[in-house]
């Protein structure tokens, strides 16, 4: 019979036959801190009579996984378990051996923080606002958005930050035509997880101010604006009462006024002037209203 087999298979029956659920002060687990969603940093108190340390994890969630298993050598107190599941509940048993007798055990719950999560949807839906979409992750109790302006040379810009418990938001109060880079980190009791990947998005051009409307005849009218600083190109929207979601006129103008022809007489149109970014994107409009003269 092989040597090796029936040493192995002796040290597993002394352990067995020997072990010993004894709960001392002296061997107390002075800290757990979960640095990932797989790991586990573990430290206990010195036994005097130790020869050696073994952790046992066991995952609360799943009586029919083998446990996690780390082994330090005496005086060592410290250990980073790995290989562990993010956002579960751990039950951590410290057990001292003296030799092959474990002379002292203690039992601790932990809990890994969660996994990290990753934006899915990042839109500016006008010049001083953006919304944020990112996946769900189990385990997690919060989400924290970060939203940090980008600024050359590197500076002190902005920064923005919601603790949320849902998987969307929209964030106000920015500046218009302005780069920001977007992160998040999901969280528990037990901290914060790794921060998603990075994610950049610039707000929408402001609207022109000062817009005026004035109806030139029957079906005609003239919209002017003021101008917008950086802005090359503005778009002019008309909506109708009967549809105003859905504009019945769309132009481009790179000048301030824009005349418009083709209206029913005795009719109230809505006019929205939005400023075009460098990829001819719209901003939210500034609208005005004109009721087109009768017949």
């Amino acid at each position: 019979m092989d040597k090796t087999w029936v040493l192995c298979s002796s040290v597993f029956l002394i352990y067995v036959i020997q072990i010993q659920h004894v709960f001392a002060a002296d061997c107390n687990i002075t800290s757990i801190a979960s640095p990932s969603g797989s790991t586990l940093n573990v430290t206990w108190m010195n036994y005097t009579q130790a020869s050696v340390y073994l952790l046992d994890l066991r995952d609360g969630n799943a009586t029919n996984v083998a446990p996690v298993v780390a082994v330090q050598s005496a005086p060592n107190t410290q250990a980073l378990v790995q290989g562990l599941k993010p956002g579960h509940i751990y039950t951590v048993t410290l057990n001292v051996f003296h030799f092959y007798t474990v002379v002292c055990s203690y039992v601790q719950t932990a809990l890994t923080v969660p996994d990290v999560t990753q934006i899915t949807l990042l839109k500016a839906i006008s010049s001083t606002s953006i919304r944020a979409e990112w996946a769900s992750v189990p385990g997690a109790f919060t989400y924290i958005l970060f939203v940090e302006e980008v600024t050359s040379p590197p500076r002190t810009g902005l920064i923005v930050n919601q603790t949320l418990t849902n998987t969307s938001t929209q964030v106000g109060g920015l500046s218009p035509a302005t780069l920001y880079s977007c992160y998040v980190y999901t969280a528990n009791s037990a901290g914060l997880s790794a921060k998603s990947t990075l994610k950049a998005i610039m707000t929408l051009v402001q609207p022109p101010v000062n817009v005026t409307l004035v109806s030139t005849g029957r079906s005609t009218a003239r919209v002017t604006w003021s101008a917008v600083s950086k802005v090359l190109i503005y778009q002019v929207s008309v909506s109708a009462p009967y549809n105003p979601n859905i504009p019945i006129i769309i132009k481009n103008s790179s000048v301030l006024l824009i005349d418009i022809t083709g209206l029913a007489p005795c009719t109230n149109y809505t006019v929205g002037v939005a400023s075009l970014n460098t990829f001819l994107v719209p901003g939210n409009p500034t609208n005005a209203t004109i009721n087109t003269p009768g017949e």
